[in-house]
């Protein structure tokens, strides 16, 4: 028998398919940053520890010397903005409610990294750029988001 949710599944399956026909046929642009950009994923939803290797992952990159730039949507902020700067580098600038968990929990994690949350990272990475050296981008749960370039994916 079949439950509501797997009724559901079909259309949005499709939907995410075709999404991506596009970009891979050229129909949608996907767009680059002059830097390079690190997707963090998963290919199911839930808790696989992107988060946790993001964090451990800029740790390990910002010991090498680069200067480092965390993307991420901000699932369940509070803040409308197109842009939200959550870190600096030198210090955390807004709360959790504002900037969702898991970008306040890098920028907490991470001094000296900058942490930006936006739904359209591409945006939010020009913007980040414009204002900041950033050597490269880490993108906290990016798999999915396929409008902007990246240089390597991680799944977990």
């Amino acid at each position: 028998m079949m439950s509501v949710l797997d009724v559901l599944t079909v259309p949005y399956e499709l939907a995410v398919r075709t999404r991506h026909w596009f970009y891979r046929h050229g129909w949608l642009a996907t767009r680059g940053l002059p830097c390079p950009v690190m997707s963090v994923g998963n290919v199911t939803v839930g808790g696989t520890g992107k988060t946790p290797f993001v964090i451990w992952l800029a740790r390990q990159l910002q010991a090498r010397g680069h200067r480092l730039g965390v993307l991420s949507r901000g699932y369940r902020r509070t803040s409308q903005a197109a842009c939200l700067l959550v870190s600096d580098g030198r210090e955390v600038l807004v709360e959790p409610q504002e900037a969702g968990d898991e970008p306040f929990l890098i920028a907490q994690r991470c001094p000296g990294v900058l942490v930006a949350v936006g739904t359209n990272r591409y945006e939010v990475g020009k913007w980040v750029l414009d204002r900041y050296p950033v050597d490269a981008f880490l993108l906290d749960d990016g798999f999915q988001h396929v409008a902007l370039a990246r240089d390597i994916d991680l799944v977990l």
